[in-house]
């Protein structure tokens, strides 16, 4: 239900939603009746209470009062993009006003026109000293020709706390400020150079408040990081890394540093000209990634990933670069994607120095699909996790392939899964086993 008042409607959002702010986007929202927050001890919790105005509104502002703990109200900057997307579907890909980044709210408040949407971030962090219980008070919408709306504001602060350090062992792909060369499209040489040159382009500006992003995502247990380090040679997104290894600094000083990758490496195929520029490509930078976080006692939070989703035809390719690595840079767990020849995932893991032991949670694709292929798929599964009585997880497809690929692809997905699950169980437990 919305509430229609005379100058704007004020409404509630998951803070997992995005809301468009021009009207020809639709929005929904809930009614901002009530506003309810739970959370844990050292955690934090937001939700997004959005403003559509109904006529030109000047100084609007929001603010909660009444709750002992600490309360941060953002506003919302939307980005405005004008090139159109290789890709489209509902307001993805489309040129338009896009929610981005989380600032201060002026001291005068926002304006906002007749038409458009603001929302405002409302954060609640319970330390690990908050008193367990339930928490009143009242959230305040407000603009220079007076209330727009009262919400009575409540949170609950659960009794236990969230640990200070990575709830997973994530490997997240975080890029903030792309520079992509679209190969379809002749501009793109020209396009990207224009961004690297440019001072107020995304790619610079962000560095500005590089510290504030990774503290920001820290507070919800992810660490800033990209499967595909070293990927692209000579890309300044990936080259100018200083920043990268003072943050992960803070966050081990602060006890909340994660995984993250040394860098991406690609099949070795065979030959002593083939081994040398591969060694070049892949082996040097990983190595310089590799002395560093040694040099900065980090090691134990790393990874390598590499050869991603590459095909049984390059097995030996793969097998040969993971054997390079494990030989010359050891102790750090060695993650793919790469397709397994063997049903059981068998090579994948001892390409990776592991075994079924190493994992902890087995996760597997629940369809949609042929009924004998989930079968399969799942037997299979539950064959490998039963002698140890290792963790299962499922999760629903949201794709349908042709029903002949749908075994394939049940048992792909289990057997990529298994290095990767394998090597973060085993990051997690040398984690432990160091703190013990």
């Amino acid at each position: 239900m919305v509430i229609a008042i005379a100058l704007a409607s004020v409404l509630t959002a998951l803070s997992t939603e995005r809301v468009m702010p021009e009207g020809r986007f639709p929005f929904v929202g809930s009614s901002a009746e009530r506003i309810e927050v739970s959370l844990a001890r050292n955690e934090r919790e937001s939700v997004q209470v959005v403003v559509d105005a109904e006529a030109d509104l000047n100084g609007v502002k929001v603010g909660v009062e009444g709750i002992p703990l600490r309360v941060d109200c953002d506003m919302v900057a939307y980005t405005h993009t004008t090139n159109a997307a290789s890709y489209t579907g509902g307001s993805v890909g489309r040129p338009a006003w896009y929610p981005d980044a989380l600032v201060p709210v002026p001291k005068d408040g926002l304006r906002v026109r007749k038409g458009f949407r603001q929302s405002f971030w409302i954060r609640v962090y319970a330390d690990v000293s908050a008193v367990p219980g339930t928490y009143a008070g009242t959230l305040r919408v407000q603009s220079s020709a007076g209330a727009l709306k009262t919400i009575p504001f409540t949170v609950r602060v659960r009794n236990f706390s969230l640990p200070h350090d990575a709830f997973l062992p994530l490997a997240i792909t975080f890029n903030p400020a792309p520079v992509q060369r679209p190969v379809y499209d002749p501009r793109g040489s020209a396009m990207r150079k224009a961004v690297e040159d440019s001072p107020s382009s995304p790619l610079n500006l962000w560095r500005k408040k590089e510290a504030e992003w990774y503290g920001f995502l820290a507070d919800y247990g992810i660490t800033p990081d990209n499967l595909y380090w070293n990927n692209v040679p000579g890309d300044p997104a990936l080259a100018d890394q200083d920043g990268r290894w003072a943050a992960f600094r803070r966050l081990r000083d602060a006890g909340r540093l994660g995984r993250f990758n040394l860098g991406y490496f690609a099949p070795l195929d065979g030959g002593e000209a083939n081994e040398a520029a591969w060694r070049t490509r892949y082996l040097r930078p990983i190595r310089r990634a590799y002395d560093r976080a040694l040099r900065d006692n980090i090691l134990g939070h790393a990874y390598i990933y590499g050869c991603d989703e590459v095909g049984t035809n390059h097995a030996a390719a793969v097998a040969r670069a993971c054997a390079v690595l494990k030989r010359e840079l050891p102790g750090v767990p060695i993650m793919t994607t790469a397709k397994d020849v063997r049903p059981d995932g068998g090579f994948c893991l001892k390409m990776c120095g592991m075994t079924c032991a190493d994992i902890d949670l087995y996760g597997v694709n629940a369809g949609p699909g042929s009924f004998t292929g989930l079968r399969i798929g799942l037997a299979a599964v539950k064959g490998l996790a039963f002698p140890r009585e290792t963790r299962r997880g499922q999760r629903p497809v949201q794709w349908v392939l042709p029903w002949k690929n749908v075994l394939s692809l049940v048992t792909q997905t289990i057997t990529q899964a298994f290095s990767f699950f394998a090597a973060a169980s085993a990051a997690r437990r040398s984690a432990r086993s160091r703190s013990a």
